[in-house]
């Protein structure tokens, strides 16, 4: 379990650097919207994503799966541990019960 949840952390960092760079590398395409002199076909127009533009989708969406995916895991592994320990629980109590009983006969 421990070994799949560091595989993850490892995906989204890795992921996450990408997305940075891909993010940095990227052109700016609000600079020509001003108030006065803005392009009415960058805002109406359709826009094709390019190469760089997929792979950011991808990344973030890789990033987001892999942390849903550390929570739902943690969360599961965390509810097996706190059963055991109820059962744990339950079982010494029970025994303490039975002790003095036993020692009373």
């Amino acid at each position: 379990m421990g070994f799949i949840i560091t595989l993850l952390y490892v995906f989204i960092t890795i992921s996450a650097i990408l997305l940075i760079l891909l993010v940095l590398v990227q052109s700016n395409k609000g600079s020509d919207l001003g108030l006065f002199g803005g392009s009415a076909d960058m805002v109406f127009g359709s826009q094709k994503g390019n190469v760089l533009t997929r792979t950011t989708a991808v990344l973030m969406t890789i990033i987001m799966i892999g942390t849903f995916s550390i929570s739902i895991i943690k969360s599961r592994f965390l509810r097996e541990r706190l059963e055991v320990k109820k059962e744990e629980t339950k079982i010494k109590t029970l025994e303490d019960i039975e002790k003095p009983a036993e020692e009373n006969k």
